[in-house]
């Protein structure tokens, strides 16, 4: 095959190359026009900190304690706590430390990933506590990679509020750590919570 051939062949296969591409971008006829930007809070009632960071996104629900999840209620839970956490923090009951429900704030998050460290992102972090009758779940929402100061930036206003105890669920391994990067990455304070974590 002499050079000539070969520039011909290369050119044929740049043209049906080209012709792929072109076809895989062509508009459907059943494709909309455009793609309107939808926001969280139109998809899930919530409600909008302003932050000195953005806004950030939260949702809230108050949940009475004599609510029934299957056959418990919240209120079982004095059976456990705050009385039951001295077998699992025996420092506590030699200090003769009294534990209170209202201290205590158990926490999950939703992560880009399970690697930990600088890459991975918290884009849902939900937090639980104990007022009066009610037991609230917030869940703090992160749309963008942007949003993540606003994020953490409003949780931390969560966490001054006096919580002596984090309750989570392997969040001692993974998900404390990864928040505690989290805030050295944005540069912000992190408020660390109490006594202990369970």
């Amino acid at each position: 095959m002499d050079f000539r051939e070969r520039l011909e062949k290369i050119e044929s296969l740049r043209k049906k190359v080209q012709g792929i591409d072109n076809a895989r971008h062509k508009k459907s006829p059943f494709a909309p026009d455009h793609r309107e930007a939808v926001s969280i809070s139109d998809i899930i009632p919530g409600n909008t900190i302003d932050t000195p960071h953005g806004s950030c996104f939260f949702t809230e629900n108050v949940i009475p304690l004599d609510a029934s999840y299957g056959g418990s209620t919240l209120l079982n839970i004095q059976k456990y706590f705050p009385a039951g956490l001295h077998f699992w923090l025996p420092r506590l009951k030699e200090r003769n430390d009294v534990l209170k429900l209202e201290e205590m704030l158990f926490f999950d998050t939703e992560t880009t990933g399970l690697a930990g460290g600088s890459g991975t992102y918290i884009f849902l972090l939900g937090l639980g506590y104990f007022r009066e009758e009610n037991f609230i779940v917030r869940q703090y929402f992160m749309s963008d990679y942007h949003e993540e100061e606003a994020l953490l930036w409003a949780v931390n206003q969560l966490f001054v509020q006096g919580f002596k105890i984090l309750v989570s669920y392997n969040g001692k391994a993974y998900d404390y750590p990864l928040l505690q990067t989290r805030y050295i990455m944005m540069r912000q304070p992190f408020q660390q919570i109490g006594r202990a974590h369970v």
